[in-house]
């Protein structure tokens, strides 16, 4: 059985963030994250679900580690997630 690709994980997490299952995308984001640490866009997005679970600390650092400019990515921001903090 071939196993699936870091990118076709992405877009299967994707799915689930944009349907509102934050679980099984933060699952699938972290799947992506261990076979590709580099995959900028996983670790902004995983930083983003953090950020709408309430867990900031953990989306400030998601964030900041993501540089979302490198992958057109804007939203949020890690200053979005530091204001959330206060």
């Amino acid at each position: 059985m071939e196993l699936a690709s870091p990118e076709s994980v992405f877009e299967i997490a994707f799915a689930h963030h944009v349907a509102g299952r934050l679980r099984q995308a933060e699952e699938l984001y972290g799947q992506v994250l261990q076979a590709q640490p580099d995959h900028v866009e996983a670790r902004h997005l995983l930083g983003a679900v953090a950020h709408q679970s309430g867990r900031h600390e953990d989306a400030v650092r998601l964030l900041a580690i993501a540089s979302p400019w490198r992958c057109g990515l804007t939203w949020p921001s890690p200053g979005l997630a530091c204001s959330a903090l206060r």
